[in-house]
């Protein structure tokens, strides 16, 4: 049952330090360890999360344009859906 929900990593883990839950984060998470809390990697799972680069294309400068490019690279691989 859901009776709290958080959407910042302050503060799921502020919920993990009360004893109010559990996550499933990212590798990062590590970097925000709280006392107390275990963080434990999870093993044999080869699922990936989906990541999104966003931009505003009025907001275009050299280093988001560089940015792009490096996204835009032909060595990486096909990324899906994106909108140009």
């Amino acid at each position: 049952r859901v009776v709290q929900e958080a959407y910042n990593t302050e503060s799921i883990f502020g919920l993990i330090s009360a004893n109010i839950g559990v996550t499933i984060h990212l590798e990062c998470a590590t970097n925000h360890a709280r006392r107390g809390v275990v963080i434990l990697p999870l093993a044999d799972i080869d699922d990936l999360i989906v990541t999104e680069a966003v931009w505003l294309p009025a907001g275009m400068n050299a280093v988001l344009s560089r940015f792009v490019e490096f996204l835009a690279a032909p060595d990486r691989p096909p990324d899906g859906n994106r909108l140009e």
